[in-house]
């Protein structure tokens, strides 16, 4: 459910759906995989063509963290989110 979800970009999906997408998303994310880690750090940015689709709302601080999470386990998509966060 959550990779259809994430797939279909979260449109049209009612808010329950979701917040279990979301909580799912982060315990996955806490238990270390770093995708999980790196997509919450996307919905947490929202900017350009990370675009929050689960309605978490926008927070910079977090989307720090999680990409940091993500980026010391090497992942490129997370390097760059580091960048542009640090930029702006």
């Amino acid at each position: 459910l959550l990779f259809e979800l994430l797939a279909a970009d979260g449109r049209g999906a009612p808010a329950e759906v979701k917040r279990e997408a979301v909580r799912w998303l982060t315990r996955a994310a806490e238990a270390g995989a770093a995708d999980a880690q790196f997509a919450l750090a996307a919905e947490y940015y929202q900017r350009e063509w990370y675009a929050g689709r689960l309605g978490v709302g926008q927070d910079f601080q977090l989307a720090r963290v999680w990409a940091a999470a993500a980026a010391d386990q090497g992942h490129y998509h997370a390097r760059r989110m580091l960048v542009m966060i640090h930029v702006l």
